[in-house]
């Protein structure tokens, strides 16, 4: 039995706040992300401030210590035109590439086991859809663990857009969980020692359209598309000095931050609007609709 129309209203006012609350964030996590790309477009792909420089004038937006560290000309390199004194560098010169676990069917559940990220937690856009994290409660082997933080990208697509394929992700915590299992249609990125310094650099790396392209051409299959490890490990980037690289890293790392704050934020909402709603329905909560209405207002 529905309760009365009042009620009713007083629900959905409820329930909308938290999904206007969630929508924010996601609005809020984009202009994030879209501002953590573009300075790293500016910075390390469209080369602004050496351009600047090379011109005479002051690279915009930048104090004279981050300044300095850019070059003031641009030299051939095997990639093309890149700021003088950088290097090139294959993928593989700086990291190893695991596939995941090739888990049985019957070893997924709805609880207990190990969460394990999939192909399903890939957006294409670098994004983590932490709601497709699965549960496995079968066997698996050290190399199939990741954590927290830890880079991994899509080596399959099962849709001929080519979308996924490729797709770069950072691993977020989830309700204080660092470890997971990753199917064999992720590789995990392991950097080598003295490496790990260049995750984030390499995973907006790898949301560039160029690598997108290459990504998209080393796929192989007519219904299920394949990204060998090839096609990763002989991938030519340019790097930076490390004190230019630690500076970009200063400047996204509160971006980054707030990104899994408002995450986290959206999946405890998440999990409040569906725990809220049976009991809103049935009554069970009638008595304390106006203190809920004061919190969400």
């Amino acid at each position: 039995m529905l309760p009365p129309l009042a009620e009713q209203k007083r629900i959905a006012g409820i329930l909308g706040a938290l999904d206007d609350k969630i929508e924010l964030n996601r609005r809020m996590n984009r202009t994030l992300e879209d501002m953590a790309r573009a300075l790293f477009q500016s910075w390390f792909v469209d080369f602004d401030p050496v351009r600047a420089k090379a011109a005479g004038l002051t690279p915009a937006g930048l104090d004279h210590a981050t300044a300095a560290l850019f070059p003031k000309h641009l030299e051939d390199s095997p990639i093309g035109p890149i700021p003088q004194g950088w290097s090139v560098k294959n993928l593989g010169e700086i990291a190893d590439f695991d596939k995941g676990l090739s888990y049985k069917g019957e070893g997924l559940a709805d609880e207990g086991g190990m969460p394990m990220v999939n192909l399903g937690c890939f957006t294409g856009r670098g994004l983590f859809n932490a709601d497709r994290v699965k549960r496995y409660t079968g066997e698996y082997r050290e190399r199939h663990l990741i954590s927290a933080g830890d880079l991994v990208i899509a080596n399959t697509d099962m849709t001929q857009n080519r979308v996924i394929i490729g797709s770069p992700a950072l691993v977020p915590e989830m309700n204080g969980v660092k470890q997971f299992l990753f199917t064999h249609h992720v590789f995990a990125v392991r950097f080598k020692p003295d490496s790990e310094i260049w995750r984030r650099y390499v995973f907006f790396t790898l949301l560039k359209p160029e690598f997108r392209e290459i990504a998209e051409g080393f796929s192989t299959g007519t219904t299920v598309l394949a990204l060998p490890r090839d096609g990763l490990i002989n991938y030519s980037l340019c790097l930076p000095p490390v004190p230019l690289l630690e500076a970009f890293e200063k400047q996204v790392r509160p971006l980054l931050s707030a990104v899994d704050a408002n995450l986290h934020e959206a999946r405890t909402l998440s999990t409040l609007r569906d725990t809220l709603l049976p009991k809103l329905l049935s009554g069970e909560l009638h008595a304390s609709l106006k203190f809920n209405e004061a919190v969400l207002s």
